[in-house]
C-alpha cells in the first residue's frame, strides 16, 4: 500500500513538474486590432520574446476595421495573453469579448486611459480624428502600455522601461526638428480631413485659412494622407490608418523626411 502511495506521489509530482515546463515554454502572445496599437506594441516588446499578433487583414484601413470586427465577434480566435485596445475612446474597435472566448484570463490594456482611479486619457474632440497623431497624445499612451507591461510581466521591466525612454527621446527628437523646420519657412496649416487636425496640434505652429497664411505673408502646407500622386503644397503624412511593418520609429522619421521634401518646393 505504501509502494502505491509513493508512486502515485512520484506520478503526481511529475506532471507537475511536466505542466510548469511546459508553462515556462509557452509563447507570450499580444494581440491588437488596429495599426497604431500594433505600432506601438511592436516598439514597447522589442528584445523580448513577447510575439504580437494583428488581427485584422493588413489589407483593411482603419475605416473598414470596425465592420471587420462586428462580422468576427463570434469567431474563435487562438489563445493570447493580453489584448491592447482603444476601446475607451473608440469602443468601434472593440474585440474584447471575442478574444476572451479562448482564454478567460486574457488582460486587457486600453492605451487610450489607464485602468486606474483617475487615470490618464488621450484629448479626444471628436471621434473623427486620428487622436494618435497628437505627440503628446502619443507619448501618454506609450506611458500608459508600459505601466500595464511591466505588471503584466515584471521580469523584462528593464527593457520595458527602456524601449519607452528610448521611444520617447526619438519621438520628442523628430517633433523638435519638425517645428524647428516649419518655424524657419513660416508655414500655416490647413487640413483637407480632420481625421488629421491632431497631428498639427502638435506643433507650434497654427491652423489657418489660405487667405490668412497669405494675409500674414506665411507659407502655408495642406496636410492629407499619403497618396500615389503628391499634391502641391501638401505635407503627405503617414496617419498610420493602414497597416505597415516598418518601425514606429522608421514611419514618423519618414514624416519628418517628407517635410523637409516639401518645403523645399515651396
Amino acid at each position: 500500500m505504501r509502494d502505491l502511495i509513493l508512486a502515485m506521489l512520484l506520478t503526481l509530482m511529475s506532471l507537475a513538474v511536466g505542466a510548469s515546463e511546459a508553462s515556462e515554454s509557452k509563447p507570450l502572445k499580444i494581440v491588437t486590432v488596429s495599426p497604431i496599437s500594433h505600432s506601438l506594441v511592436t516598439a514597447m516588446v522589442e528584445n523580448t520574446p513577447i510575439q504580437v499578433t494583428y488581427l485584422p487583414p493588413k489589407r483593411l484601413p482603419v475605416s473598414r476595421i470596425p465592420s471587420w470586427i462586428e462580422k468576427n465577434k463570434t469567431r474563435k480566435f487562438d489563445q493570447f495573453d493580453a489584448y491592447v485596445s482603444m476601446r475607451s475612446v473608440k469602443p468601434q474597435f472593440d474585440l474584447y469579448a471575442g478574444v476572451r472566448q479562448s482564454n478567460i484570463r486574457v488582460v486587457e490594456i486600453d492605451i487610450a486611459e489607464a485602468l486606474l482611479p483617475k487615470g490618464e486619457k488621450v484629448v479626444l474632440l471628436n471621434q473623427q480624428e486620428y487622436f494618435w497623431l497628437n505627440n503628446n497624445n502619443l507619448l501618454l499612451m506609450l506611458g500608459i502600455l508600459k505601466r500595464d507591461l511591466v505588471s503584466l510581466w515584471p521580469q523584462f521591466s528593464a527593457m520595458f522601461n527602456a524601449n519607452q525612454q528610448a521611444l520617447s527621446s526619438q519621438i520628442r527628437s523628430i517633433n523638435r526638428a519638425s517645428n524647428a523646420l516649419l518655424i524657419k519657412h513660416d508655414v500655416a496649416f490647413m487640413v483637407v480631413n480632420a481625421k488629421q487636425a491632431p497631428f498639427v496640434n502638435g506643433f507650434a505652429t497654427d491652423l489657418a485659412t489660405q487667405q490668412d497664411a497669405q494675409t500674414l505673408g506665411l507659407n502655408y502646407l495642406l496636410v492629407d494622407k499619403v497618396k500615389k500622386t503628391p499634391s502641391p503644397n501638401t505635407w503627405h503624412i503617414d496617419d498610420f490608418s493602414r497597416f505597415n511593418k516598418a518601425p514606429l520609429v522608421a514611419r514618423l522619421k519618414n514624416n519628418h523626411n517628407a517635410l523637409s521634401q516639401t518645403l523645399s518646393q515651396l
